[in-house]
């Protein structure tokens, strides 16, 4: 009996290990312990909502994963921009990225409450194709999403 209770606490303990990170303290003089856990992913949850929401640049790159907490935003997705930048417009200019995300703030707003917006991508980081240096429309998202209620 104690042999199987020597495995099963070796089983356990290896799996706390793995699954947990535990920090014992001893207090000095007193033979008292204070004991704090908390499993490496709740870690990663909690800086990843401490941090600002931000704009990912995606990449065919080999390897290349999407981080955990970021929405894909790009064409063909409820929240992608149908304004092409380089297309031509009516008059015959070509459409810039600016005037794209004017448009899409435009389209945004005739389509979508902001409350729907903040729902779906409240504390999300956002990913499109579009070059970090560039106008996009995922700025235009994350302003609205991460804006407080009127």
């Amino acid at each position: 009996m104690s042999m199987l209770l020597s495995s099963v606490g070796t089983i356990i303990a290896r799996q706390a290990e793995q699954a947990t990170e535990v920090i014992v303290r001893l207090a000095k003089g007193r033979g008292a312990r204070a004991v704090a856990c908390g499993t490496e992913k709740r870690r990663e949850n909690l800086r990843s909502r401490m941090s600002k929401p931000k704009r990912i640049q995606r990449g065919r790159a080999k390897g290349w994963k999407m981080p955990a907490n970021a929405i894909y935003v790009g064409r063909p997705t409820v929240w992608g921009n149908p304004y092409m930048v380089g297309s031509q417009l009516m008059n015959g200019e070509t459409l810039t990225a600016e005037k794209a995300v004017a448009l899409y703030e435009q389209h945004l707003a005739e389509n979508f409450s902001e409350r729907d917006i903040r729902h779906c991508l409240h504390d999300k980081d956002l990913a499109c194709w579009c070059a970090l240096d560039e106008p996009c429309h995922a700025d235009v998202l994350l302003r609205i999403a991460n804006s407080r209620p009127k």
